[in-house]
């Protein structure tokens, strides 16, 4: 009996283990849903004042200093590159990284990518969720899973931008950048520290547009 008893807390401890090892660095934060929804989400490449990367840092982001003066002047964008507005929430957040932006009657915008080379749009969503970060100082995470139809393109712009800074777009606006963008397509949108209320505004929102 006290054999069967071991056995069965070693069974269930590590099941615990091995789900916890699976679910990788995160654990669940909230609810979410699978499906289908109406909303695309849209991941475009952020441009940079080449004065505020380190030196021999490039890429077709990068601007030189007296253009990227011009472009926020004017307002103006480049071929293959568009101001887009930025979610009051995501505002702190999105600019840590000095990206190019301009404020016009108080909404701020980032220059982003506007080409095929530059951005894609998925159209097919099938899941989001909320979750947050492991360790002492867990952080928000809305998770949201491209199906299958957009899998290669998304593939295919990763294999390119992978690593680079990506604006995620909904609806319009910048909610964010993209913490990752994997092979099991999923879109990692990371909130800031007390960012919950706003996490869960945002999840509500695009959970709304569940079709």
């Amino acid at each position: 009996m006290k054999t069967g008893r071991k056995f069965a807390l070693f069974a269930a401890a590590f099941c615990i283990l091995a789900a916890v090892a699976g679910f990788g660095y995160y654990f669940i934060y909230d609810g979410g849903s699978s499906g289908h929804f109406a909303f695309a989400v849209e991941l475009r490449m952020v441009a940079y004042d080449a004065a505020d990367k380190a030196p021999g840092f490039k890429g077709p982001f990068i601007f030189q200093d007296a253009d990227a003066r011009e472009f926020i002047d004017t307002g103006d964008a480049p071929d293959g590159w568009k101001w887009v507005p930025v979610a009051d929430f995501a505002q702190n957040d999105v600019l840590v990284s000095t990206p190019i932006s301009r404020t016009s009657n108080g909404q701020v915008f980032l220059l982003v990518g506007d080409s095929r080379e530059l951005a894609v749009v998925l159209t097919d969503p099938v899941s989001v969720k909320l979750e947050k970060s492991s360790g002492v100082s867990p952080v928000p995470i809305l998770k949201i899973r491209i199906g299958r139809g957009d899998a290669e393109v998304l593939s295919k712009f990763r294999e390119v931008h992978g690593d680079d800074e990506v604006a995620v777009v909904i609806d319009g606006r910048i909610c964010g950048t993209a913490g990752t963008f994997d092979l099991d397509r999923v879109i990692e949108i990371w909130f800031p520290h007390g960012g919950e209320n706003v996490a869960k505004h945002l999840r509500d929102t695009l959970l709304s547009k569940k079709i």
